[in-house]
């Protein structure tokens, strides 16, 4: 066995005209022919043939010598196994196939000499991988065209999370795969179990170029995975203006909100002070009014992180309404009240390099902030102004109503 590992063709051929069993195993199913053909030595592959191998032999784990050779790419002792009736197709208990081991491993060469001699392109491991699958998925663009060319279903899934080829290579951020998969008519829409899609996957690696393909391809711009997050809103959360004009272009809806915050692609982009991709937004229809499920706008985000110019742009198109984030309008008692509080730093939130207000209420600087007045300000910057007066009565006071209507 030793000697079948190592290639030394005279000593196995010595060692087999002196008796020496063919066929000896090792406890784990290893043999002399599958060492040989794991190792590429074709000359020692075919004298164990000669003297009677049992080609199709295979270990414990089910692996037969032309699945090792193929795992290795040794297209010669794949070739010479084939010849001698090595079964194309034989497989391990959960379907591991020579086919595959070639596709996981890029040796197209292997892979097309299997397929000459009629292995099945399709079958599929217990787990619902194929050739084709394995191959996307390891970015062997060659194979994946090889097994195409030869009538490879493209849009089979897995069993586990329902994966297509197609968003398998862009889950990998493989724009070559993924374009001669979409050129073989993958399907752009496929969901996998987790709501997932191709264009999902696109947008999250930022690859504008694959964006535009599935695009291209009538991927649904507007379809959401498990929580409600559309290819927009990832794209927004971003911020990336060049990929949301893309997507708003290609009639992505700007105004669906997320099912479990109800955030809008536009609140996405002013949570992170995204002023270009706020821009194209509004220019593509984006209804800043729209309150998410805690009640709260777009301008009220931009405002409670502090982007001045996201506000500024948002009020360039129009100032909101006077109401308040409740159905209750504000008070002009707490009109008073919130104008009090306001007035004290109003100016800071929208200056060009914000002052620390923890600084501020401790005193830094010598700007000493009036006990209580930090709490309430907070309470104002954040969602829109929560006050609570004398009496335990709450107030509540639109971020809007705030910003641009008190002076």
């Amino acid at each position: 066995m030793a000697a079948s590992q190592e290639g030394h063709v005279e000593v196995v051929d010595k060692l087999l005209q002196h008796g020496a069993t063919v066929d000896l195993q090792k406890e784990d199913g290893w043999s002399s022919l599958m060492a040989a053909s794991q190792n590429g030595h074709v000359e020692v592959v075919d004298k164990l043939l000669q003297h009677g191998a049992t080609v199709d032999l295979h270990d414990k784990d089910g692996w037969s010598s032309l699945v090792y050779a193929s795992l290795k790419g040794h297209v010669e002792v794949v070739d010479k196994l084939l010849q001698h009736g090595a079964t194309v197709d034989l497989h391990d208990k959960d379907g591991w196939s020579s086919l595959m081991a070639a596709s996981q491993e890029g040796h197209v060469e292997v892979v097309d000499k299997l397929l000459q001699h009629g292995a099945t392109v399709d079958l599929e491991h217990s787990d619902g991988m194929t050739s084709l699958i394995i191959a996307s998925l390891n970015g062997h663009v060659e194979v994946v065209e090889k097994l195409l060319q030869n009538g490879t279903t493209v849009d089979l899934i897995t069993k586990k999370y329902n994966d297509t080829a197609l968003f398998l290579a862009c889950q990998n951020n493989d724009l070559t795969t993924a374009s001669v998969l979409l050129r073989a008519g993958a399907y752009p829409n496929g969901c996998n179990n987790r709501g997932q899609t191709p264009l999902l996957q696109a947008v999250r690696h930022k690859n504008l170029a694959m964006v535009r393909e599935l695009v291209q391809a009538n991927a649904n711009v507007n379809q959401m995975e498990q929580g409600g997050l559309s290819p927009l809103m990832m794209c927004c959360e971003q911020g990336d203006s060049e990929m949301t004009k893309l997507l708003l272009d290609s009639q992505a809806n700007p105004n669906l909100q997320q099912s479990n915050t109800g955030y809008t692609a536009l609140m996405f982009a002013c949570n992170g002070g995204h002023l270009a991709t706020v821009k194209v937004l509004m220019e593509h229809g984006a209804d800043p009014l729209i309150r998410n499920l805690a009640g709260v706008t777009a301008l009220s985000i931009a405002s409670a992180n502090e982007f001045p110019d996201v506000c500024n742009e948002l009020n360039h198109w129009g100032q909101p309404d006077s109401t308040t984030d409740v159905e209750h309008p504000a008070t002009s008692t707490a009109k008073d009240e919130v104008d009090e509080v306001v007035s004290r730093f109003r100016g800071q939130m929208l200056a060009e390099t914000p002052y620390d207000h923890r600084e501020q209420e401790e005193g830094v600087d010598g700007k000493k902030v009036p006990k209580g007045d930090y709490k309430r300000y907070l309470k104002i910057r954040a969602f829109g102004a929560t006050l609570w007066r004398t009496g335990k009565r709450k107030v509540k006071a639109s971020i809007e109503t705030l910003y641009f209507n008190l002076n």
